[in-house]
């Protein structure tokens, strides 16, 4: 990553570091310390924030993030992406409720789900400031 840009190379990095659950790169290289996702229905408010809906996520859905597409613009880029799901265990909703996300759709264990997101990464300092999916079914 150069300034206050990421290119393809940097975004195909950043989705390997993802799939590969690598969470200290992902906040030491990509993700600005005041990151906000918007996903699920959700705001997710700084690195902390951000790593412990993951690491809770990923306990129970094995996420597979793909690369289609990289669109820059002036202060970030679009990326259009592939999105698989498969429930390792069952996602009830007294476990989503105990970790505050109560919203989440319950999932039983294995249990798949495909779809294609498109996601408005803006750039802070060099590094995500602001991530905002929408879904495309």
């Amino acid at each position: 990553m150069s300034g206050n840009k990421m290119n393809e190379h940097d975004f195909k990095e950043y989705l390997a570091a993802f799939n590969s659950r690598d969470y200290e790169k992902l906040h030491s290289k990509y993700f600005h310390p005041d990151v906000k996702l918007y996903t699920l229905g959700y705001i997710l408010d700084g690195q902390k924030g951000v790593k412990d809906f993951y690491k809770f996520f990923h306990e129970y859905i094995d996420e597979t993030i793909g690369f289609i597409d990289f669109h820059p613009i002036k202060n970030g880029f679009f990326g259009e992406v592939s999105m698989s799901l498969k429930a390792k265990k069952a996602l009830t909703p007294e476990i989503t409720k105990a970790h505050g996300f109560s919203r989440l759709t319950p999932v039983p264990e294995g249990a798949t789900y495909d779809t294609i997101l498109f996601v408005d990464y803006r750039l802070k300092d060099g590094k995500l400031h602001q991530i905002r999916c929408a879904e495309f079914i």
